[in-house]
């Protein structure tokens, strides 16, 4: 079988591909979680900070509580879902995105009392 060429001129062929992925999927896979669920965080604590009279750190809070909460039920889904199953740990992985959300906007609203709607 044919290989890729590379732009340092080397061959990348499906043998090799398949042995990269075997060690590495979790990175892309688990690392799409993390950034999902930050996505996720961080539009809905605007969402909520647009159309609500919240605080920003009410927003942050409910974001990231409904993020939690929705990260709980899709796993708990995928145990009705042949082939698939509700694991724990990828509650706690989707949690990282989360996390690093709140951190982000908590800290991007930390020195702005009160935070201007922007936040």
């Amino acid at each position: 079988m044919h290989g890729v060429a590379t732009a340092a001129g080397s061959q990348v062929t499906e043998s090799g591909f398949h042995e990269f992925w075997k060690h590495w999927w979790w990175l892309f896979v688990k690392g799409y979680h993390v950034l999902e669920f930050l996505l996720f965080t961080l539009l809905v604590a605007r969402s909520l900070r647009k159309t609500t009279h919240l605080g920003s750190k009410r927003s942050i809070a409910i974001a990231a509580i409904a993020a939690v909460a929705y990260a709980a039920s899709d796993e708990f889904h995928q145990t009705f879902v042949p082939g698939r199953g509700g694991l724990v740990t990828d509650v706690l992985i989707d949690t990282i995105g989360i996390t690093v959300a709140a951190i982000v906007l908590l800290f991007i609203c930390q020195d702005q009392l009160p935070c201007p709607r922007e936040c």
